[in-house]
């Protein structure tokens, strides 16, 4: 399904690619796989990985 996605905006001459990430990280991300990582190695245009941090498993540290 990866490719496919790669392909057709290769196809279509994409400028960017956004792709949504749950965030998994550990065991979790072993046995779901990441979709967002194999798009990461599959494509030569510019993409943009967005996190949603309501479905992080591991959030970031708040600032200030």
């Amino acid at each position: 399904m990866s490719q496919v996605l790669v392909d057709c905006a290769t196809q279509i001459a994409s400028d960017l690619l956004v792709i949504g990430t749950h965030g998994h990280r550990g065991w979790r991300h072993l046995l779901m796989g990441s979709f967002a990582e194999e798009i990461m190695r599959k494509t030569t245009l510019p993409l943009l990985v967005v996190r949603n941090p309501e479905d992080d498993d591991n959030p970031l540290p708040s600032i200030g």
